[in-house]
Order: structure tokens, then sequence, then C-alpha cells
């Protein structure tokens, strides 16, 4: 096996040299192949023996035949190679995913030619959990999406290998292909795995209790104002001379539940870290308020619903990149996204993927 994998730092080594990382690759002859598949390499032999049966028999139709096989692979090879050029593909998202799910990379096909592109294919190199995607037909200077998906095995950055971009057309004699690196990412956050969860209120006493205000239950008192209601005025204690008062009545929600690493019975980190993914998430489903501290770091309450999203992925962000080492090779691909970078940029980058 240390042949192949010899060859394969070595074309690997060539690709970053010839096709660099970039946010937008336009397909041009310096970045695209072009070989014969097994069927084009038959249809060539084909055409040899075709040859030689003519030559040997000296039968003028039987050449005409072989010509024609001939020069139909040098018109193949500019329909096959034509339908790929001047395509610009670029990266445009990829939504946060759990780990054990599968993680969709969102590309951009913008046909720059006057002419149709046809069937057009992508899918990630050397990877055998990726899928494949079609493009059936790209109109002349127009953008087509295409969606390809990678298993999401871990949390943390998932980096992809490299797109491959492929075309068969017309005929299937001729493989037409590249591999690009865009710079995909997609933040996977840890699995959901339902772990005990010890409750501990934000105050940490047990005690607090977040309130809307407008229920059945007295809260407290607060000076009349113009407009108050006449029957809230609490005559009794107005009448001690403290000027009138008026009753707030407020109804007592659940307690502001408080997460953390402490907070989650589990006997390993990656466990805990899948607990608080767990809880996190089903606290805001239920759309049930509560904080969190992670590695220092502390969410408050959000105070509206973009905030609570935002507090959510802020949270799940955190989580994915925890404790994670600067520069981990995910998917086998390097890349210098660190773990321990501020969480607020993990957060906007979670958000930007989740609203794209």
């Amino acid at each position: 096996m240390w042949p192949r994998a010899f060859f394969n730092r070595l074309f690997e080594r060539l690709l970053v040299r010839s096709i660099p990382p970039q946010q937008q690759v336009h397909l041009n002859r310096k970045n695209i192949f072009v070989f014969p598949t097994r069927v084009g390499f038959l249809y060539v032999l084909v055409a040899c023996v075709v040859w030689l049966l003519g030559t040997n028999y000296q039968n003028n139709l039987v050449l005409f035949v072989a010509y024609f096989m001939f020069a139909s692979c040098v018109v193949v090879i500019h329909h096959t190679f034509n339908n790929l050029t001047q395509l610009a593909v670029s990266f445009t998202k990829a939504p946060p995913v759990f780990a054990g799910e599968a993680a969709v990379f969102s590309f951009d096909l913008h046909n720059k030619k006057s002419r149709l592109s046809n069937s057009v294919y992508a899918h990630f190199r050397a990877s055998d959990t990726s899928s494949t995607a079609e493009v059936k037909h790209i109109k002349a200077h127009s953008h087509v999406p295409i969606n390809v998906a990678l298993a999401a095995t871990k949390r943390g950055v998932l980096v992809p290998n490299r797109l491959g971009v492929l075309t068969f057309y017309p005929y299937g004699l001729l493989r037409c292909w590249t591999w690009l690196d865009l710079n995909a990412t997609c933040l996977v956050y840890p699995a959901r795995i339902k772990a005990p969860l010890i409750t501990l209120p934000a105050s940490g006493d047990g005690s607090q209790q977040n309130t809307v205000k407008g229920g059945d239950e007295f809260d407290h008192f607060k000076a009349y104002t113009a407009g108050d209601e006449l029957k809230h005025i609490a005559w009794k204690a107005s009448s001690k001379g403290k000027g009138l008062l008026v009753k707030q009545y407020a109804t007592a929600t659940q307690p502001i539940v408080a997460l953390s690493l402490e907070a989650i019975d589990a006997p390993t980190l990656e466990l805990k870290l899948s607990g608080l993914s767990y809880w996190a998430t089903y606290f805001y489903q239920q759309q049930q308020p509560f904080s969190a501290t992670i590695k220092g770091k502390t969410w408050s309450l959000a105070q509206s619903k973009q905030q609570s999203t935002q507090h959510y992925h802020g949270v799940m962000a955190c989580l994915a990149t925890y404790n994670l080492p600067v520069n981990t090779p995910l998917n086998g691909v390097t890349r210098s996204y660190s773990a321990n970078t501020d969480s607020a940029q993990n957060a906007h980058l979670a958000e930007h993927h989740h609203h794209a």
C-alpha cells in the first residue's frame, strides 16, 4: 500500500501547487484534466482494429469507418473539455450539524459561457462517505446550486477533502475533471446524548425563577401612576402615609437552569459535552431560558427570539470546539482553525451558517 500512499501525497502536492486554495475557482485549461475512460480506451482499441483490417484488406470503406472513429475522438475531446471550461465554482454555505449526521456543503456553479453545460457531477476526493451530486443542465450565464453531503463523525470544524467537479459528456468516452480546494468548512456540534442533569438555577441557590408580568400571583408594590387600574390599588398599604401603591402581579415560570460541565453526570468529557448538547438543544426548542458557563465563558439569558438563537448557537459552537488542539486534521485535511479562538467568532460562524 505504500506506493499508493506515496503517489497520493505527491499528487496532493502537485494539486496545491497547480490549483491552490481559493474562495472561487474559474475552470480553464490550466486546472482541468482530460483522460479516456474504460469505454474510451475500448473505443480507441476498436478503431485501431478496424484500421488494421482496412489496411490489410485494402478496403476503403473500412478505412473510412476507422478514420471517422479517430476523427470522432478528436471532436469528443473538444466537446468534453468545453462542457466544463468557463465554469466558476465557489463555496456558499454548510449549516452546522450534530456528530453522526451528514454535513451538507452547498456550492455555486456559475456558467460564464454562452452555451449550455450538461451533466456536471461533484463529490469529495478520497472519501467513502461523500455523496455524488449531479446537475443536469446549466444554462448560459446562469447560477446553479449543487449540494454534496459528507458524514460528520466527530465534533469540531469539518474540513472536507478537495471537491471533484467532473463530466463525461457527451458520450462517456472521456473523463474531464478537476480537484478544487474552496476553503469549505462545517461546524459539527457534539452528538446529542441524554445524560442526567444536576439542575442548578442560574443563581446557584435554587431560588431564582423567571417571572412573567400579568399573572395571578402578587409580586410587589409600585407607586401609582396615571392609567393604573383602580382595583389594583392597595388601600391598606397606602393608608400608612406612603402614597398610593399599586399591586403588581406576575406568574412564576420554571427556574432558569444553569448549564455547565459540572451539571452533567457523565464519566467522560465527550459524554459531558454530548449531554450539554442535548440539554441546550432541548431547552432551546422548548423556549425555556437557560444560562451556560463553559471554559470560563458565560452566556447570559436572551431577551428576544433573535438573541435566543444567537445564545444557543454560541453555546453549541463552544461545545463543538472545546479543548480541540490547534490545526486539528479533520477528514484528512489540515487547516489553521483553532479551537481556542474567541467564542464570539465561533458563534458568528454558527449564526452565519444557520441563517444561510
